[in-house]
């Protein structure tokens, strides 16, 4: 008879107990796969909510918020992308919410506009008209094809001269061959008066005027250096004395009138970065005489560190009273209050929002509001309007 071999009852419960483990780690494998896969696919879901959020932001005109949300806490609903949003104003914020429930999950979508997040300064007055918060360029930023731009080094190149030249003519010296009857004659009417350095005020005059029927424009920049006691009235920056005045010409640029495609905007933009080492008592922006009105915005823009120097723009920058039309200025040098027109207040042009959208799982609390219990993701992006 021969020998018949099979398994032992320890071989078969070594074997039964090897399947165990290994089915068992199977089985975890597959669970884990199961839970990534389903939570791949629902930050997917959170990312295209997201995503569709600061796209359907970035469409709307949010500046139309204005005459839709109260500064109260009062809520409303805009359509975004074809979904219905609430709004809520707070601050310098637009709160966008929606709730969406997908099959057994449910979810809180918040969005955020911020129109005071590049700002730069605080509203002391409450009311976001009462400082200036659009966003200043970087003179790196701005294209200069279709744009006039003054540089600080073109404004300071001839600062030295045009103080030393000023001192020179009002300050008598001994090698003047006038000196002697003129120091006779100040011995009778009192000591000479001497002038320094403190004495001078420094004055831009920005003169705008439109060539060729309005097809160009000519941006020209004028230092004014004076001892004048009178520099503060509008439009008469060359009415200062010539015995205590130096002037100079120190830009002049022509540039071709670009239009949009419809024609009914101008695209050209003038913008004047003010340098760092040199603080002046007023800028004149005029624009000469014609039946063109000066159709392009105005930027003065002051550099970082330079705030405590100008502190009020209507006191700063004298515009015209007279002439073919109105400037629009923006600059991030803060107003006096918050009625002035001397701000562009044109609806949101150069306006910067920082804009964020956020996912949350939400689940249905004891009262029936949706409560949220963990946040997906949080997307983050800026609109300028």
């Amino acid at each position: 008879m021969k020998n018949q071999k099979g398994f032992s009852l320890i071989e078969m419960l070594a074997a039964i107990a090897v399947l165990s483990v290994l089915a068992g780690v199977l089985l975890r494998v597959f669970i884990i796969s199961s839970r990534l896969l389903a939570q791949s696919e629902e930050n997917e879901r959170a990312m295209s909510m997201a995503e569709g959020l600061l796209e359907g932001l970035k469409a709307a005109s949010l500046e139309e918020l204005d005459t839709i949300a109260a500064w109260e806490d009062e809520n409303v609903k805009v359509l975004l992308e074809g979904s219905e949003w609430e709004v809520i104003r707070e601050d310098k914020k637009y709160l966008f919410t929606r709730t969406i429930k997908e099959g057994p999950f449910a979810y809180i979508i918040e969005g955020e506009a911020d129109y005071g997040k590049y700002g730069g300064n605080d509203d002391e007055y409450g009311l976001v008209e009462s400082i200036n918060l659009y966003e200043m360029p970087s003179i790196s930023h701005v294209d200069s094809i279709e744009n006039v731009v003054i540089s600080p080094d073109e404004l300071v190149k001839e600062d030295e001269l045009l103080e030393s030249k000023l001192l020179a003519k009002m300050n008598l010296y001994e090698e003047d061959p006038e000196h002697e009857e003129i120091e006779e004659q100040s011995k009778e009417e009192g000591p000479e008066e001497i002038y320094t350095s403190e004495d001078i005020k420094k004055i831009l005059n920005l003169i705008i005027d439109w060539k060729s029927g309005g097809e160009e424009i000519r941006v020209s920049a004028q230092l004014i250096y004076t001892a004048a006691s009178d520099s503060l009235h509008p439009d008469q920056a060359s009415g200062y004395p010539a015995a205590l005045s130096a002037r100079a010409t120190v830009f002049s640029q022509i540039r071709r009138v670009a239009e949009t495609e419809e024609g009914k905007e101008i695209k050209n933009r003038i913008y004047i970065f003010l340098p760092d080492s040199v603080v002046y008592e007023k800028v004149f922006i005029t624009s000469a005489k014609g039946k063109e009105s000066c159709r392009c915005p105005v930027y003065l823009v002051v550099p970082f560190g330079m705030e405590a120097f100008y502190t009020n723009l209507e006191q700063l920058v004298m515009l015209p009273t007279k002439g073919p039309g109105p400037i629009i200025l923006f600059s991030n040098i803060p107003r006096e209050d918050g009625e002035s027109n001397l701000t562009g207040r044109e609806p949101a042009r150069n306006r910067l929002y920082g804009l964020s959208a956020t996912v949350y799982r939400a689940e249905e609390g004891e009262g029936g509001e949706m409560k949220k219990t963990r946040m997906l993701i949080r997307l983050t992006s800026s609109k300028r309007e």
